[in-house]
């Protein structure tokens, strides 16, 4: 979680998040390192390889002296000053409470994003319960099923808090907020088991697709305006929210 305090004059904040929102394409290519650094948005190379010809503010939020703004990861933002005065404002990182159900439902996004690959550790740990991925050619969601009834050591087929903290320590919390899908407050081994084996599809096909670094690799096709607003067109049936478990956004 984020958060920009203003503490004196005005400013404003300008949100985009980069794998939510149409202006930039679900279909990201995986990347490494920073895409996001200061000032990337801007350079017509970045955006070329992204598909886009600008970056475009989802929202716009003011802020005056007292007020404060809060934002999941994974947002571009820029703080302007608007007011006569000189502004002063910060922004600050929370890591807890941990993102678990944002990480969950955009996690293909989350890990093609290079600017989020130090929260990749944390959230394999919570999608595995601190366990190893499955072999080459071993099913995972058997694996899932043998890790959670490990776990479950009343064998009454709930992964209860102290057995989730028995593993899972201070993220325990996070990790039940991150398997429980019918968020009816309870983790059951099947629901561990079936978001472990989305987690490792997920993450085995990412890996196989080439990374690529849009601050040096160039669009060889940087297409015309026709194109553009094919893909403006496509970007309207946008729709962020797919459910994993049934294979889709994957």
């Amino acid at each position: 979680m984020i958060n920009r305090v203003c503490f004196r004059g005005v400013v404003r904040c300008d949100l985009l998040c980069n794998y939510l929102i149409g202006e930039i394409p679900r279909e990201t290519p995986r990347t490494h390192g920073e895409l996001y650094v200061d000032g990337a948005v801007y350079k017509p190379d970045v955006l070329a390889k992204l598909g886009v010809k600008k970056w475009l503010p989802t929202y716009e939020v003011e802020l005056h002296a007292g007020e404060a703004l809060f934002f999941p990861p994974g947002f571009i933002h820029e703080t302007v000053n608007v007011g006569e005065d000189c502004a002063a404002s910060v922004t600050y990182q929370f890591p807890d409470p941990a993102p678990a159900l944002y990480w969950r439902n955009f996690l293909a996004r989350v890990r093609r994003t290079g600017d989020l690959s130090g929260c990749h550790r944390r959230i394999e740990a919570l999608a595995t319960l601190q366990s190893r991925l499955p072999k080459p050619g071993q099913n995972a969601y058997s694996k899932g099923l043998e890790r959670g009834r490990a776990i479950d050591e009343n064998r009454n087929g709930i992964l209860d808090e102290d057995e989730l903290f028995s593993v899972m320590k201070q993220d325990s919390g996070a990790a039940l907020s991150y398997h429980d899908t019918d968020q009816n407050g309870e983790l059951s081994v099947e629901e561990f088991a079936g978001v472990y084996n989305d987690y490792v599809i997920i993450k085995s096909r990412v890996n196989e697709e080439k990374a690529v670094d849009p601050e040096n690799d160039r669009k060889e096709d940087e297409g015309d305006g026709d194109d553009d607003g094919e893909e403006e067109e496509e970007q309207e049936d946008f729709q962020p929210f797919r459910d994993l478990r049934r294979g889709e956004d994957l």
